[in-house]
């Protein structure tokens, strides 16, 4: 028992058992389907660069010449560059890294990164939970985090959300030491990771201001000088550039996608909308992605997730009065909350404190070292900010907040060191609440990525070779298996009726059509010529697709 205690608290052995731990937890995820559409588009890539063998991320349009502009190209949201290529990714560093590997073992090798990504973040959260509360050797943290968290659902995926947030919190910790004995320029190496964020994640840059801000005024009020702050602000600003410059280099050289242009698109792209009118909506969505417990109805999962988190706010009080029986039952209670969902179907569970309870408990810790408080600010200054620029209709599809992975991590952090000086019953029911609503997790991304491998099966089996796809999302989920194809997808009416002249002046005397929920299109875009001859319903993880098959009148 001792030398296995010795084990896991050595550095270089705990790494490699977590690794092992992802590693053999990839083994059930198919390498058919993904957590999300993005990784499709990703895998889809790699698959055209592989057989073009080719570093440029350029997928083509085998209808091109029939739709220039690209309105209807399979991989949705594909987008025509001024150099005529066509990217459908909008982040370089992964694809470029995860290449050589798809072209060895294809995408269950790519999964090294997002692996190797996870473990990191789980170092980098136990070096914070050194550096603010320096009685704890932090192993606890680094166990929780990468075992009981959405880093572990985030491990098994190529997402690029685990890299950015090891890259984020490893800064948090480096910013953090220059408040003690670290001298200022070693802030150049934290706007290193911060840049290197940025190029993956377009929420970095709200870390990035919000986690140097706090540092730089910490600095400020400790110190009562301004040559601190200004050397650490300077410091890190130029490692963020270094970053930045290092990978539009990158991108040039390989022509692909901008990231400044994506990041200062949506910037401009929220500043030119009616925001006030949008209020609203995103007022919305930030909540269910702070404490929704399902994808779908905003209004139910809030109050289920805001159930969950109400039984735990009272079991940390219960425990704060030594009622350790009254607050197992509350937890248990939350428990049962998250089984009852469960029980009705595995799904995404988008809220940061219902997919990591333990981050209510660094909201709640009343005993934090002054340093803990350092990071309560960094992670909730920086919820509302996201939650202005995050997209919108992304809430449901995400797994504990996926634009705000920083802040539950850093919540989590100051959670567990609190949690560390009370009775370990309580403590040890809260790790065993996060650590099961993770497992349901990654049984969700498993009964997803088969399931989106079956529909594609599926799928090749009773349509026809040319597609048309009435709902935008769904084919870029085949990733590989669209590869080659001519399938189309829209997402209205008019750009249906456009996919259907296409598939005529394409020469093909058949079409089939898919029906996303089954829903058949209006009368009025089937033209006169086309007789349906076939109907299907197919499975994609729960949700009914029919499948149409058209001909065309001699």
């Amino acid at each position: 028992m001792e030398s296995l205690q010795r084990l896991v608290r050595r550095p270089s052995s705990a790494f490699l058992i977590l690794v092992g731990v992802y590693a053999l937890c990839s083994l059930l995820v198919d390498p058919g389907g993904y957590l999300g559409a993005d990784t499709g588009a990703k895998v889809y890539t790699l698959e055209v660069m592989e057989r073009e063998n080719s570093w440029s991320p350029d997928i083509g349009y085998w209808a091109e010449d029939l739709d220039p502009s690209g309105d209807l190209h399979p991989v949705y949201q594909t987008r025509l560059r001024d150099d005529g290529t066509w990217v459908a990714v909008t982040t370089l560093p992964m694809l470029e890294l995860a290449y050589p590997l798809y072209r060895v073992g294809g995408y269950p090798a790519t999964l090294a990164i997002p692996i190797v990504a996870g473990a990191l973040a789980a170092v980098a959260a136990r070096a914070v939970a050194r550096r603010v509360r320096p009685t704890t050797d932090g192993w606890a943290t680094f166990w929780v985090v990468g075992l009981a968290s959405p880093v572990l659902v985030y491990s098994l995926d190529l997402w690029e959300h685990g890299a950015g947030l090891a890259a984020m919190t490893g800064a948090v910790a480096i910013l953090l030491g220059t408040l003690d004995e670290r001298p200022w320029w070693t802030a150049a190496f934290a706007g290193m990771l911060l840049g290197l964020a940025a190029v993956m994640r377009n929420e970095a840059f709200v870390y990035t201001l919000v986690i140097v801000g706090v540092i730089c005024v910490e600095h400020l009020r400790s110190r009562r000088t301004v040559l601190m702050p200004v050397l650490v602000g300077s410091a890190g600003v130029i490692g963020f550039a270094v970053s930045w410059v290092a990978n539009l280099m990158v991108e040039s050289s390989l022509e692909g996608p901008s990231r400044g242009s994506r990041a200062t698109g949506r910037v401009s792209t929220v500043a030119s909308t009616q925001l006030v009118d949008e209020l609203g909506q995103r007022g919305r969505e930030g909540l269910q992605t702070l404490v929704g417990l399902v994808a779908g109805d905003p209004i139910t999962s809030v109050l289920l997730g805001g159930a969950v988190v109400a039984a735990v706010v009272v079991a940390w009080w219960a425990e704060r009065r030594a009622d350790r029986t009254f607050a197992l039952v509350c937890l248990g209670a939350a428990g049962a909350v998250y089984l009852a969902d469960a029980f009705g179907g595995l799904g995404f569970v988008p809220g940061l404190l219902v997919a990591f309870p333990i981050a209510v408990a660094g909201l709640l810790a009343d005993d934090r070292t002054p340093r803990e408080g350092l990071v309560v600010v960094m992670a909730v200054v920086a919820l509302p900010i996201v939650y202005l620029f995050q997209y919108l209709d992304a809430a449901g599809p995400q797994w504990g907040g996926r634009y705000s992975l920083t802040s539950g991590i850093l919540l989590g952090v100051v959670g567990l060191g609190a949690l560390a000086s009370r009775h370990p019953v309580v403590p040890r029911a809260l790790v065993g609440l996060s650590l099961g609503v993770t497992l349901l997790g990654f049984a969700w991304l498993v009964q997803r990525s088969h399931g989106v491998d079956e529909f594609f099966d599926d799928l090749d089996e009773v349509s026809e070779p040319l597609l048309i796809a009435r709902q935008g999302f769904v084919l870029r989920e085949g990733g590989a298996a669209g590869v080659g194809k001519p399938w189309l997808s829209t997402a209205s009416e008019a750009e249906f009726s456009f996919a259907v002249d296409v598939a005529r002046a394409s020469g093909e005397d058949r079409f089939s059509v898919l029906e996303w929920k089954a829903v058949a299109p209006p009368g009025s875009v089937i033209p006169d010529d086309a007789v349906e001859v076939d109907r299907w319903v197919l499975d994609f993880v729960g949700t009914p697709v029919g499948i149409v098959t058209y001909e065309f009148a001699p």
